[in-house]
């Protein structure tokens, strides 16, 4: 009698590995799904791998079902027992695209409608601030050449004045 050969079990995807590749495959089998339908997620993994039966995809097949549940994706309908069907939440994902794209539609979008109105009122602040000082300036050295133009007038008076005594003087000799 030929000796049984003891049954060894491979291991395919290492703990990070794979929870990554439960992921993706969640993410590529939630679009697949039919909306209000029963189905097995079973049936969609010849869609997604080559192989129907890759030992791969089903050495994670129970993680794929459990994650989707405890997601909140997909729950046994009543009286249903080896089915599924979408939650709500399922429906959602599937109509996103998939699990990422649908986590990503969760992140906090930027509302420029707010953000647009606070820049500008920093730059016409700073603009309003430049234009001040620059005004400023120019008043000052508007108000220190009217000064230096007073003091040549004066002097030019002044030097008129010379110059007519000087002419009356030599008028005189």
């Amino acid at each position: 009698m030929p000796g049984l050969k003891p049954y060894k079990k491979v291991i395919y995807f290492s703990g990070e590995e794979k929870e990554a590749k439960v992921y993706e495959y969640i993410d590529k089998l939630i679009v697949l799904f039919p909306l209000f339908d029963y189905f097995r997620p079973y049936e969609f993994y010849k869609i997604i791998e080559p192989e129907f039966k890759s030992p791969k995809i089903t050495s994670v097949n129970n993680e794929i079902q459990m994650m989707m549940e405890k997601l909140g994706y997909i729950e046994h309908p009543p009286g249903g027992n080896a089915v599924y069907v979408l939650t709500e939440k399922g429906r959602l994902v599937k109509e996103k695209g998939g699990h990422f794209k649908y986590l990503k539609s969760l992140e906090p979008k930027r509302d420029w409608f707010k953000i647009i109105p606070i820049i500008l009122s920093i730059v016409f602040g700073i603009s309003m601030a430049v234009i001040g000082v620059l005004n400023y300036k120019l008043n000052r050295d508007k108000d220190k050449s009217s000064i230096e133009k007073e003091q040549l007038n004066r002097q030019i008076d002044s030097l008129k004045e010379k110059i007519k005594i000087l002419e009356n003087k030599r008028g005189l000799n």
